[in-house]
């Protein structure tokens, strides 16, 4: 589905289709040039209406209608860390990697999303281009926000943003008490 690496054969095509992230080829304008299945199935639109169209108006930024311009001429559209993850992919030629919160529009319903994004440098026929790689982690933030335990230390930042065990922070928040003598993990 790539449509400007189409010369390198069936087995890529197939491996960016398999890859469950959505994957969008960008020229420095951000503009789309081609998609893997699981990008289109994500804007829902036959493949030949979305090649070089500007991401933010693909995915339905809420900024991408704010100027007559469309995306990428807002005064919003100059802090986009979709459109700076890209741009600097193409001047640094390097990988940068950043979530993101994108407000969303569709049919008048705004929505926040959380996003993982990753954009990757690559040269192809001595032309540059960006993969744009998209991945929904709004549940994972959901749920981070819901207990925010340090990957390090293991302790939740309780209300007051004071740091606890797990343990005290289920007694006193959740009035759950964890068993001493039993593992729930031990299968012996």
């Amino acid at each position: 589905m790539l449509s400007e690496l189409s010369g390198t054969g069936e087995l890529l095509g197939t491996i960016l289709d398999a890859i469950p992230a959505s994957i969008f080829m960008v020229d420095k304008d951000v503009e789309v040039l081609g998609v893997n299945r699981k990008a289109l199935l994500m804007l829902s639109q036959d493949p030949e209406s979305i090649i070089r169209r500007p991401a933010g108006e693909l995915l339905h930024c809420i900024h991408s209608t704010e100027t007559p311009g469309g995306c990428g001429t807002s005064e919003s559209c100059r802090e986009c860390l979709v459109r700076a993850g890209v741009s600097k992919s193409f001047s640094a030629n390097q990988v940068v990697r950043q979530k993101v919160q994108m407000e969303l529009v569709n049919e008048g319903d705004v929505s926040k999303v959380s996003l993982l994004i990753t954009t990757t440098p690559f040269e192809f026929k001595q032309k540059m281009f960006v993969l744009l790689i998209l991945e929904d982690v709004s549940e994972l933030m959901e749920l981070m926000d819901l207990l925010p335990v340090c990957a390090n230390c293991k302790k939740v930042l309780d209300d007051s943003q004071e740091q606890q065990s797990v343990k005290k922070h289920f007694k006193e928040q959740l009035k759950l008490v964890a068993t001493q003598d039993l593992c729930v993990m031990d299968k012996t």
